[in-house]
């Protein structure tokens, strides 16, 4: 192998590893948007509980689009933060919030 060679690998690795940290990037930005849109819309801890039925209204009003997985998992590393109240699903619980499969704008695509 000769030193053109050589330097085309660096180069490809280079890319490469450019483009993994950037798609890391990418998605702590999106988290992190999506999470300052949920603080506006969820109640602190301080403030009680939002029933279920406001959560869909003021989510869709924010233009948030979830799948139940995207919700299920933003929910559970807000739990000290966040509180939503079950009116109808106890099962769906996030240590201690809960968080409704129906609420959840099912196999719809994460959307900011």
């Amino acid at each position: 192998m000769d030193l053109k060679t050589y330097l085309l690998i660096g180069i490809s690795l280079l890319i490469s590893i450019s483009l993994i940290f950037l798609v890391r990037e990418y998605e702590r930005i999106k988290k992190e948007r999506l999470h300052e849109k949920l603080y506006r819309i969820l109640p602190h801890k301080r403030h009680g509980m939002i029933p279920e039925s406001e959560l869909l209204s003021k989510l869709a009003e924010a233009g948030v689009v979830l799948s139940y997985d995207d919700f299920y998992t933003l929910m559970k590393e807000a739990e000290k933060e966040y509180v939503v109240d079950s009116e109808d699903d106890p099962t769906m619980a996030v240590a201690g919030n809960h968080v409704p499969r129906k609420y959840c704008l099912h196999d719809m695509p994460l959307r900011i």
